[in-house]
Order: C-alpha cells, then sequence, then structure tokens
C-alpha cells in the first residue's frame, strides 16, 4: 500500500486539532506522516503538534491555501490525503481510499462523508445515486462538491496542476478540482468515512458566491477551444447560475450597480434566462421598492413560469 503525507491546515482550533491528529494517526496504514500547518495561531497549537509528534509547520498568517501548500511542498510521500483541523476521519478511511487508489486508473479518490451539527446530529453527506463511481471534469464544472477532507490525490497531479490559489480564501477547493479534473478523474467510494464538522457563518454564503464568479471566470479564460467545446452546456448552465446568484445577493445588499454587471454578464450567456431579466430591471428601481418586488411578486411570476413550463400540477 502506498506511503501517505496527511495535510492537515490549522488556525487557532487547538482543542479541534486534537481530533484531526488523532483520526489520522490511529488509520491502520503503515507508511503515514502527519504535517500541522499552522497558518499563524496564536493558542496551543505549537503544544498540541508536539504532544503527537507529527511534523510541524510554523507560518505567519496567510490563508488555508497558503498553509495547504507549504504542507505539500514539505511532504515526502507521493500521495497527499487532506484533512482540515476541524474535521476528522472514521476508522478505514485512508486503507480504503489507498487501496482503490492503488488501482492506478483515477488520480485521486474521495468517499462519502457525514456533517456533523453543533448539536451532535449527524447527515448523510451525499444522498443515494448523487455521486457517479468515477466523476471527470464536467460533473466537478456543476459545483464544488468534493471537500480537500475527503480526497487522498497523487502528489504529481498536484503539482501538475498549480496546487491551490492562494488569492482565495473559499472555493479554493473547487478551483483546484477543476484544474485536477482537466488531468484525469476521481473516484468515488459510497461509504460515509469523514465527519465534516458545520458550523453556522451567516457571511459564508455571500464569500462564497463572490469567489465561485473569480473561480468560474478564471476557469472560463483558461480554457482551450477543444475544452471549451466539449464542457459548453454544463459550462454555460454553471456560470449563468453563479453569476446570477452573487448578482442577487448584491441586489438584497442594495448594490445595485454592481449586481447588474452580474445580471448582465449572465445575460451575455443566456438572455432568456427569467430571474435575471427580472431582477437586471429591478436594479433601475430604488432599493426599497426593488427589494420588495423581489420578494412578493417574483415568487408569483417564477411560480407562473413553472406552471407554464411544467403544467398546474408541477
Amino acid at each position: 500500500m502506498s506511503a501517505v503525507s496527511v495535510v492537515i491546515p490549522t488556525y487557532n482550533r487547538s482543542q479541534l486539532l486534537k481530533q484531526a491528529i488523532e483520526s489520522a494517526l490511529s488509520q491502520d496504514v503503515d507508511n503515514i506522516e502527519v504535517i500541522v500547518a499552522d497558518d499563524g495561531s496564536d493558542d496551543a497549537t505549537p503544544e498540541v503538534a508536539k504532544q503527537y509528534g507529527v511534523k510541524y509547520i510554523r507560518l505567519s498568517h496567510r490563508g488555508v491555501s497558503h498553509a495547504r501548500n507549504a504542507a505539500i511542498k514539505a511532504s515526502r510521500y507521493p500521495i497527499i490525503a487532506f484533512l482540515d483541523d476541524d474535521d476528522y476521519w472514521l476508522d478505514g478511511y485512508l486503507k480504503t481510499a489507498l487501496e482503490r487508489l492503488s488501482r492506478d486508473d483515477v488520480c485521486g479518490v474521495f468517499t462519502n462523508y457525514y456533517k456533523v451539527y453543533p448539536n451532535g446530529e449527524r447527515q448523510l453527506g451525499y444522498k443515494d445515486g448523487k455521486v457517479p463511481a468515477r466523476v471527470g471534469l464536467k460533473w466537478i464544472l456543476k459545483g464544488s462538491f468534493i471537500d480537500p477532507s475527503m480526497v487522498c490525490i497523487k502528489k504529481q497531479v498536484l503539482l501538475r496542476a498549480g496546487l491551490f490559489d492562494e488569492s482565495l480564501s473559499v472555493t479554493e477547493d473547487w478551483d483546484l478540482w477543476l484544474r485536477v479534473l482537466r488531468l484525469c478523474e476521481f473516484a468515488y467510494i459510497d461509504k460515509p468515512l469523514v465527519c465534516k464538522r458545520i458550523v453556522p457563518d451567516d457571511g459564508l454564503p455571500y464569500r462564497t458566491w463572490y469567489h465561485n464568479c473569480a473561480v468560474i471566470e478564471k476557469f472560463m479564460s483558461s480554457l482551450d477551444e477543444r475544452t471549451k467545446k466539449s464542457v459548453q452546456q454544463t459550462l454555460n448552465r454553471t456560470a449563468v447560475k453563479v453569476f446570477s446568484r452573487y448578482a442577487t445577493a448584491l441586489l438584497h445588499k442594495g448594490e445595485m450597480s454592481q449586481a447588474r454587471n452580474y445580471f448582465k454578464k449572465a445575460l451575455k450567456i443566456d438572455p432568456l434566462y427569467v430571474k435575471s431579466v427580472f431582477r437586471l430591471c429591478l436594479t433601475y428601481l430604488p432599493y426599497p421598492v426593488a427589494r420588495m418586488f423581489d420578494g412578493t411578486i417574483f415568487r408569483r411570476l417564477r411560480l407562473r413560469v413553472k406552471k407554464l413550463k411544467y403544467g398546474r400540477e408541477a
């Protein structure tokens, strides 16, 4: 079985970090190194890393992408397994992932997972039938569906793809998978072997939508004509959704000019996208009026469009 380097980026989560490290060290794998990349913590993180005897890298506070990249560069082994400091693996995760990866028909493996809420409740991450046994560029292009804590991947592929974009504070994983899956495919294992903590953050959706726009624009500009043609339909749907979602968030915040720009980006791709057409018109109204229309009349309009499209029983 291949040797593996476990990359754990962390910032001021020393108590949670203990469980992450313990879950990695308890895996039934002989050749394993655990690397804690400390993104400038000022809590007990150095002491925790010393307690468990793992490799520890002290960094200035520059974000999770920088921390992961530093750990990848410092790793010894040909397989990288990512684990965020607030997540943890269940028994058998690494052995299962590495055995699948050893078949050498894919460059990475990810598994199903549990969402773990603050009250202790667990919910299955991927529902039955939602993920194929192998995924490629078209699948990941639909959205950021693979959390790093579920991924084992060949180091050489990461280096070839260009590692994490350190300018992104969220959706940096989607950006990387878009580049990786242009080179190869991932295998999916339908066993929930990872626990991902879900922590409420009111500002996260807005930041995610903003960074999604940056990711999709970067991806679109990087495509050669052949690749673009092969994914055009999926790319268009995703880009329209990403631009419209962020534009709607801007509209609801009263940032009309910016919202208008992103609605126009969506409509440039799909001029008949009803939601964006309607909301673009709202950006020319005073904010209180636009918000009122979007909250009431738009819901009725959307219902009418659905009835026309799918029939009265839809």
